[in-house]
């Protein structure tokens, strides 16, 4: 398992490898693997974030 530090940082990393690689290299593979990484990293957030919001609705109820 991940330490806490790097699991919650994990969807930052892969959006700013997405972004940055992106935008420095100009291949056609790296842009697919950027929006692949970059759309990887908007999935774990959300899916995060939605997760938190159910266990804090199910405490309060």
């Amino acid at each position: 398992m991940f330490p806490k530090i790097l699991y919650e940082l994990l969807p930052f990393i892969y959006l700013s490898v997405g972004f940055g690689s992106g935008v420095i290299i100009n291949s056609t593979i790296v842009i697919v693997a950027s929006i692949l990484l970059i759309s990887a990293g908007i999935l774990v957030l959300s899916l995060r974030i939605r997760y938190r919001r159910a266990i804090r609705h199910n405490r309060h109820s």
